[in-house]
């Protein structure tokens, strides 16, 4: 008897810390779907979506559809806490009842569960490669880890990055779609990260210039052994190497010169460029393996460029746009350039023109248009580079908004690039160990740099 009195209570009390038990795990499981749907939120919020709807979502399907037993607010700004009335953080508020059998023995009060997450999305680090709208490819490609150097692809696929046992060192890889083979061999410093805010795009200034008229400056079908482009807008004699084929003294409102034809630097030929911008429209550049491309400050080829404040911006366009040339490198080709960090003097007397083309400072290449043909197995642009002891090393900016590009450059251990960023429409770091570097470009180069995004719980 005495035990069938006590056995009462104790069942009671196990049942009871059972119930309490369940409330925990009710209170957990309402949690991870607060910030779940904080989350989604704050993405929507980024991108210029449905807040409302995303947290909604989110939590329904999580098991927290707004009705019922269950409520669901969701705010953008937060309305309470630390991030109140920041707009670019957004919070969800769950409650929901939780009906008690022991304890209602006890008590009439119905016990409420509720849980509250505040997320928002910040920048976390720079990318130093940047696929803007298709996949990224990478079989060996080495990022600054000390200076927070990110892979990053803005494709929403599964294989938004793609890297079957590839050699990766970098701070990170990030996609808005899903990385395939991202948490294997490469080597990281921050977990790989999927589903993510775009890598904002700093060059599309670039895309808005209009650059108006242009007098042609055709190429000798036969190149010498020495060979020196003078840019767009220099007073002075193009191709010193052999007669000259145009003198010029560019003034305001002149039409830019550009050149006209293929430009093929053959294995032997050392091609020279002094500080400035070129313009090739309608016409292909093509580094031939044994061919060498330098930067001097004079077109008689003396006195090496220094980093930033003598180099050069080359510029690839087409009229119409799908005409435009195509770049490339081959692997045993010699080429040094540094992008020219500051694009004031030589477009300031362009009929107050000057100001927007600003948006070049720290460029070395940009390609508008994209070719007839162009795919990822015909690339637009074909960067193999030089990794021995004569390396390809190209310091700056290399935007290519509209094309697929294969890229292999800066490899070699002791002559690296202290500035390379590359963003290209498409891009496959496939041909060569493949080194970027974010250390000079905001002193040095003046090269903009594409910010990465991530959402974070923040409270």
């Amino acid at each position: 008897m005495v035990f069938a009195v006590s056995a009462v209570g104790l069942l009671g009390m196990v049942g009871l810390g059972t119930e309490v038990g369940a409330w925990y795990l009710a209170r957990s499981a309402a949690d991870n779907a607060a910030d779940a749907a904080a989350c989604a939120a704050a993405l929507a919020v980024s991108n210029g979506s449905s807040y409302q709807d995303a947290g909604l979502t989110t939590a329904a399907a999580d098991g927290y559809a707004a009705g019922g037993p269950v409520a669901v607010t969701v705010n953008n700004p937060p309305a309470t806490g630390g991030y109140a009335g920041n707009p670019a953080a957004a919070e969800v508020v769950i409650d929901t009842t939780f009906t008690p059998v022991v304890a209602g023995l006890f008590t009439k009060a119905i016990p409420t569960v509720a849980s509250r997450s505040v997320a928002m999305v910040e920048p976390v680090g720079n990318a130093c490669a940047v696929s803007l709208t298709g996949d990224m490819q990478i079989t060996q490609a080495t990022g600054d880890q000390d200076k927070q150097c990110y892979f990053a692809s803005n494709a929403g696929d599964g294989t938004a990055v793609n890297t079957p046992a590839a050699s990766i060192s970098a701070y990170g890889v990030t996609s808005v779609g899903s990385c395939f083979g991202c948490n294997g061999p490469p080597a990281l410093l921050r977990q790989a990260a999927s589903y993510q805010p775009p890598t904002t795009n700093p060059y599309t200034a670039i895309d808005a210039l209009s650059f108006g008229s242009f007098q042609p400056v055709t190429i000798p079908s036969t190149m010498p052994a020495n060979y020196t482009l003078v840019p767009a807008t220099a007073t002075g004699t193009f191709n010193t190497g052999t007669p000259a084929v145009a003198t010029y003294a560019w003034t305001s409102g002149q039409p830019f010169y550009a050149y006209e034809g293929n430009l093929t630097i053959p294995a032997g030929t050392t091609l020279t460029l002094v500080p400035g911008v070129y313009f090739f429209v309608n016409a292909s550049l093509t580094m031939l393996n044994g061919s060498t491309v330098q930067c001097r400050l004079t077109a008689s080829g003396a006195g090496a460029c220094a980093p930033g404040n003598a180099g050069v911006t080359i510029v690839l366009l087409g009229n119409p746009a799908s005409s435009v040339g195509n770049l490339t490198i081959q692997p045993t080709a010699t080429v040094v350039l540094g992008a020219l960090n500051s694009q004031t003097g030589s477009f300031s007397n362009s009929s107050g023109l000057g100001a927007g083309y600003t948006a070049l400072n720290g460029i070395l290449f940009y390609r508008r248009g994209l070719a007839g043909g162009e795919n990822i197995g015909a690339p637009g642009v074909n960067i193999t580079g030089n990794t021995g002891s004569t390396p390809t090393i190209l310091n700056g900016g290399m935007y290519f908004p509209n094309s697929y590009v294969w890229y292999g450059a800066n490899g070699n251990s002791n002559d690296t690039a202290t500035c390379a960023i590359v963003a290209a429409a498409y891009l496959s770091l496939t041909n060569a160990p493949s080194l970027f570097s974010s250390n000079d470009c905001p002193t040095v180069y003046k090269t903009p740099m594409p910010q990465v995004e991530a959402v974070r719980v923040v409270e």
